[in-house]
């Protein structure tokens, strides 16, 4: 992954992220948030991943994920992100994951592949 400081929550890239919590948004985007490893594999799998965002401990645990990613998507949308930006990114769904992941991994993705062009 290519040296970068994490983005923030004030970064664009972020901001737009973070709008897809909305129904609406995602609607008119045809964007979702794939939420964790195993959701991001997937979508990289289906084809349909935009871009990744990773905090800098989960680009190392899932190292062979985020190599993945960037031969899919490319580099300059595989995004490391501080751990602030994903506990406002991603919808808590359960007390147990009411601690934010130092390794989490998220990624936008289209829900039927990409538009064709």
């Amino acid at each position: 992954m290519p040296d970068q400081a994490p983005l923030t929550t004030g970064n664009t890239r972020v901001k737009d992220a973070r709008r897809l919590s909305r129904r609406s948004v995602r609607t008119e985007r045809r964007l979702f948030l794939a939420d964790g490893p195993k959701a991001v594999e997937g979508a990289l799998e289906a084809g349909c991943v935009v871009e990744v965002f990773a905090t800098p401990p989960a680009s190392e645990r899932y190292a062979a994920l985020v190599t993945a990613a960037v031969s899919l998507v490319g580099a300059l949308l595989v995004l490391l992100v501080g751990e602030r930006v994903t506990a406002a990114t991603v919808e808590v769904r359960a007390p147990h994951e009411a601690g934010v992941d130092q390794s989490t991994v998220v990624g936008s993705a289209h829900p039927s592949g990409p538009d064709p062009a």
